[in-house]
């Protein structure tokens, strides 16, 4: 499928870059994940999205960039969309693999990074846009991870911390009916 004949006319005229995510504030359109959660941040403050202190700030945005450009862009890009990435559909099936590969590694070095730095949350101890993001490739990466419960297992208790926020039950419950 060609990339244009996913998005609506609408959804393109409002979005020339044909990628989601699109967030329509009054009259502004922003787009790519760490402008759009500065924006959300900005409209509550006071939930400290982007972190309690100027450092936990510029981790989140460490977090945000590695999940957006690496876990998003490259590993669930080459593995739902390698035809963005090159035009020959022989190849479509190596980019995969390799997409793969770089998912599982991607989400070793996660695993890592939690346990090493013994935090609830990804940033601190507080629910930060970062824990957002990555709950949300979490979830879709135990697709592909099958035994992430336990390969995973600093990951896996954090999901479960995250899962017991009522605004992450909600939202669960609008996306998916569970």
């Amino acid at each position: 499928m060609a990339n244009d004949e996913r998005f609506s006319e609408e959804f393109k005229a409002l979005n020339p870059k044909k990628r989601v995510p699109v967030l329509k504030i009054s009259d502004e359109i922003i787009t790519e994940v760490p402008a759009i959660v500065t924006a959300i941040s900005s409209l509550v403050p006071e939930r400290k999205f982007l972190g309690q202190t100027t450092m936990d700030n510029v981790r989140v945005y460490e977090w945000l960039n590695y999940l957006g450009g690496v876990v998003h862009g490259q590993a669930f890009g080459g593995l739902y969309r390698p035809e963005r990435l090159v035009d020959d559909p022989q190849l479509h099936s190596a980019i995969r693999d390799k997409a793969l590969k770089n998912l599982r590694q991607s989400f070793a070095l996660i695993e890592s990074k939690m346990a090493a730095a013994g935090t609830t949350y990804a940033v601190g101890e507080s629910f930060t846009a970062a824990d957002g993001y990555l709950f949300v490739l979490y979830r879709w990466a135990q697709a592909y991870i099958p035994d992430a419960e336990t390969t995973l297992p600093h990951l896996a208790a954090w999901e479960r911390k995250v899962l017991e926020r009522d605004a992450v039950v909600r939202a669960l419950k609008v996306h998916t009916g569970v």
